[in-house]
């Protein structure tokens, strides 16, 4: 009877480790389509301020909406995920199907960002300047 207990524990701990990898997983997938939508934002921030005609400035600041809510929708998944990364650290069970919820809402969340950002993707290569920062102006 002490070995099919012990068991059910090792089979818990495999399925509790399991959960824990998904879920770290599923964090970094979340943190990277974030960083994309950051540096999107960041690319038409800049367009939106610096760029020397009003109406592409102001087309900017359009696709400035739709990325920012891009950005709080992805923001919302990730502190959900880390509630639960949190959760299973503290050997708080959490539902598999929690899991399965989560991938399917990075899933939508990446089909979003897709569909909204081919709208202006051209949009910023076009109008995006990089700025680039000599060594040796910063070393004087």
């Amino acid at each position: 009877m002490k070995n099919s207990n012990s068991a059910n524990d090792i089979l818990r701990g495999n399925f509790q480790c399991k959960l824990q990898t998904d879920i770290n997983l599923l964090h970094s997938l979340t943190k990277h389509a974030t960083n994309k939508m950051e540096r999107r934002f960041k690319q038409l921030s800049l367009i939106a301020n610096d760029h020397f005609d009003a109406l592409i400035r102001m087309e900017s600041e359009a696709h400035l909406v739709n990325q920012s809510k891009l950005m709080f929708i992805g923001y919302e998944l990730l502190a959900k995920i880390k509630t639960s990364t949190f959760n299973l650290e503290n050997n708080i069970q959490i539902d598999e199907g929690l899991v399965k919820q989560y991938a399917v809402e990075l899933d939508l969340l990446n089909l979003m960002d897709f569909k909204v950002t081919k709208s202006y993707f051209l949009f910023i290569n076009n109008h995006y300047k990089g700025r680039t920062i000599s060594m040796n102006q910063r070393a004087a």
